[in-house]
């Protein structure tokens, strides 16, 4: 009896360690993705679509250029490069749309449309 007892002692005891392992090794698998996908995102960021520009050069003396970029971010992220590229440039009119690319993140893909009137005197 004691030896049967023994046995299923032993049993359990690695049925519980091999639980703890995969237990382990699923947090590990967790954590390895969850940095890559912070890798992936800031990546993401980074990489716009280029600004595409169109300038007409006017009868009166200006120029007016309209611009168009697109990129994907939260909108903190958005809210960093607003003030940190647009902010500081001569636009005089802006279009900016934001729309959410799924439920389960909050990065969305926004549109950006400016235009800046320039003397070419």
């Amino acid at each position: 009896m004691k030896k049967f007892l023994k046995s299923i002692g032993i049993a359990l005891g690695i049925i519980i360690g091999l639980i703890a392992a995969l237990t382990l090794v699923c947090i590990g698998f967790a954590l390895i993705d969850d940095y890559v996908n912070s890798k992936v995102d800031k990546v993401q960021t980074a990489v716009q679509t280029p600004a595409t520009e169109i300038t007409i050069t006017t009868n009166n003396g200006y120029c007016a250029s309209t611009s168009n970029i697109e990129l994907t971010a939260t909108p903190d992220e958005f809210n960093n490069y607003f003030e940190k590229v647009l902010a500081s440039d001569t636009i005089n009119q802006i279009i900016i749309t934001g729309h959410r690319l799924d439920n389960d993140t909050k990065k969305m893909k926004w549109d950006i449309v400016y235009e800046k009137l320039q003397s070419h005197k």
